[in-house]
């Protein structure tokens, strides 16, 4: 039996790059932080199933008609689904949080949509709201990280000094 020690960590010295989960990065911090994948979307399977069940609610499940050949979704399957949605964008504004926090001097998200202009056309509602907060209904709708903070940045790409931009590569420059 040949003792080989316990694991050692990654050398912290000499620009060296860490790559970690977000849940792994809570309570660090570092000179850049770069996000990457932003442009994935939040798993809403579980969500979209055609049963749903919560600890406290109970189970919710669709209504089918075999006569009329039909579908219905219930009260209380609708309301699982809408506790659940909240509980995930909850759990991603945390995550989201952790992930821009790390940072010291930079941030860096990277992400890709796989239709842009929608994108681009959701964010851009949002200069035309005379508030300074984003409304829920909107947030709620943001179904990724590029999409969540693209909604915060939107307001400031004309700020001085530049502290935001948006870059768009077409699929020729990828």
């Amino acid at each position: 039996d040949v003792d080989f020690g316990g694991a050692q960590a990654a050398d912290t010295a000499g620009g060296a790059v860490h790559m970690m989960t977000i849940h792994k990065s809570k309570g660090l911090e570092f000179p850049a932080v770069i996000i990457a994948n932003a442009g994935k979307e939040n798993n809403q399977l579980d969500i979209r199933s055609n049963i749903v069940m919560d600890e406290k609610l109970g189970l919710g499940l669709e209504l089918r008609s075999i006569e009329e050949r039909t579908v219905k979704t219930t009260a209380i399957m609708e309301t699982i689904r809408a506790k659940k949605k909240r509980d995930l964008f909850a759990e991603e504004m945390r995550l989201l949080y952790v992930a821009i926090t790390r940072a010291k001097e930079k941030l860096v998200i990277i992400g890709t949509d796989r239709n842009p202009e929608s994108a681009e056309k959701f964010w851009n509602m949002e200069l035309f709201n005379p508030e300074m907060t984003i409304p829920y209904a909107d947030f709620i709708r943001a179904n990724s990280f590029m999409k969540l903070t693209g909604l915060a940045c939107v307001r400031h790409l004309d700020d001085e000094p530049k502290l935001f931009s948006f870059e768009r590569a077409e699929p020729a420059e990828m």
